[in-house]
C-alpha cells in the first residue's frame, strides 16, 4: 500500500507537470485549466500504475502513456484529435529530454544511482522531483518570456488541411513511434548520452516545423 500511494504522489507530480509544460509550450491559459491537468494526472498515473503491474514490457508503456496523454487532451481538454496528437507528442518528447537532462545531471552530482532507479525507489522518486522542477521551471520560463506557439484552435474551429499541417501529423506519428523505438534501445543498455542525443534529435525537426506552421498564421 506504501509503494502504491508514493507512487501516486510522484508520479501525479510527474504527470500534471507534463500537462503544464505542454499546455504552456501552445501558450494555453494555464488557470482555467489546472483542475483538468490534475485530473488527467491523476487518471494517467493511475494507468501506468496498472501497466507496471501487469507485465507489460517497459518499453511499451511509455507509448501507451502518450497515447493515454492525447485521448485526454482529445476528451479533457477539448482539443480536436488531430492537434492533441501534435500537441502530446511534442509535449512528451519535450518532458522525456528534461528527464533526461535531470537524469544525467543528478547523476553526475552523486544524487541517484542509475542502479537504483525504479518505479518505487527513492532514487526513483529523487529524480522523478527534480524533474518535476526542472519541468515547472521550464513551462515558467515559456510564460513569462511569451515563447511558444498559438496555432491551436479550440475546439469549435474545424481543422483546414494544409502542407505543413499533413507533415505535422506525420511527425506527430513519427514521434510516437520513436518513443517506442528509443525506449527500447534504453532497455537494451544504451548510454543516457545516446538517448539525449536521439529526444533532440526527434524534438528539433517538430519544432522547426512547427514554428513554419506558426508562420502560417493562426488557424489557417
Amino acid at each position: 500500500m506504501q509503494d502504491f500511494l508514493e507512487f501516486m504522489l510522484f508520479s501525479t507530480l510527474e504527470a500534471v507537470a507534463i500537462f503544464v509544460l505542454l499546455l504552456k509550450l501552445f501558450r494555453f491559459d494555464l488557470k482555467y485549466l489546472v483542475g483538468r491537468s490534475i485530473f488527467a494526472g491523476v487518471n494517467v498515473t493511475v494507468l501506468s500504475w496498472a501497466l507496471r503491474n501487469n507485465v507489460l514490457p517497459p518499453n511499451v508503456v511509455p507509448v501507451v502513456i502518450l497515447v493515454a496523454i492525447i485521448l485526454f487532451l482529445t476528451y479533457v481538454f477539448e482539443i480536436q484529435l488531430f492537434y492533441a496528437a501534435i500537441m502530446g507528442a511534442t509535449g512528451y518528447i519535450f518532458f522525456m529530454t528534461l528527464q533526461v537532462i535531470s537524469f544525467i545531471t543528478m547523476d553526475a552530482l552523486g544524487w541517484i544511482s542509475p542502479a537504483n532507479i525504479a518505479p518505487t525507489s527513492a532514487d526513483g522518486f529523487i529524480l522523478q522531483t527534480g524533474t518535476v522542477v526542472l519541468t515547472i521551471a521550464v513551462a515558467t520560463a515559456l510564460h513569462l518570456f511569451r515563447v511558444g506557439f498559438t496555432f491551436i484552435p479550440d475546439g469549435s474551429t474545424r481543422y483546414k488541411n494544409s502542407g505543413v499541417g499533413k507533415v505535422l501529423l506525420i511527425t506527430a506519428a513519427l514521434a510516437i513511434v520513436s518513443v517506442f523505438a528509443i525506449f527500447s534501445i534504453y532497455s537494451l543498455g544504451a548510454n543516457l548520452y545516446i538517448i539525449f542525443v536521439l529526444f533532440i534529435v526527434i524534438l528539433i525537426p517538430m519544432i522547426i516545423i512547427q514554428m513554419k506552421r506558426e508562420r502560417e498564421g493562426y488557424h489557417n
